[in-house]
């Protein structure tokens, strides 16, 4: 489905698809655009699922292999 805005469909189909997935942007998408997209699709009752896309580690590899 096409992103979630005033003037796409998506909000009126979500209801009828089994799952729909939410894909956030790692530092681009701000927190309550998202917020608002996952509110919009939990109203009409849609199975809503987030997807956190782009992310980057800024910790050393040598430190995250130790944990």
């Amino acid at each position: 489905l096409p992103p979630v805005n005033q003037t796409s469909p998506t909000v009126g189909l979500a209801g009828f698809m089994d799952k729909v997935l939410l894909v956030v942007e790692a530092e681009k998408n701000s927190h309550d655009t998202v917020k608002r997209g996952y509110r919009e699709l939990a109203n009409v009752r849609a199975d809503v699922a987030v997807v956190l896309n782009k992310v980057h580690s800024y910790t050393p590899k040598w430190l995250a292999l130790e944990s």
